[in-house]
């Protein structure tokens, strides 16, 4: 069965490099509680620098592969000059359709503003 001590700092630095020696002294093994928070500590570092390491290969890809494309074949201008054209005619469309005298559109904005007025 596993003892498990807790120990100062100052007394933890004193019997550095001891361990062993107490361990045969008693029969058993020593283990501090610290040992699990820096067993914790080390798994949230490593969990850390692994996701660190992907995050690095996603911007490496990124800056040596996506922007290289782009850079050679950019459409960007040519798809918001569509984009612009495609909401213009929309908005004509749109404006044309709200525009005739009894559509559903006009009569709720006449009763709306005719329900305001009084």
């Amino acid at each position: 069965m596993v003892k498990k001590v807790v120990l100062p700092p100052k007394k933890k630095k004193d019997l550095e490099g001891f361990e062993e020696a107490i361990d045969l002294i008693t029969g058993e093994k020593t283990t501090t509680v610290e040992q699990k928070k820096d067993q914790l500590e080390d798994y949230q570092i490593y969990d850390y620098l692994l996701k660190e390491n992907e995050r690095l290969k996603k911007v490496d890809d990124l800056f040596s592969t996506k922007l290289k494309i782009l850079e050679k074949y950019d459409q960007i201008e040519t798809l918001i000059k569509e984009q612009q054209d495609s909401m213009a005619m929309c908005r004509e469309e749109l404006i044309a359709t709200l525009n005739v005298k009894n559509s559903n559109y006009m009569l709720s904005m006449d009763e709306f503003f005719r329900k305001v007025v009084k």
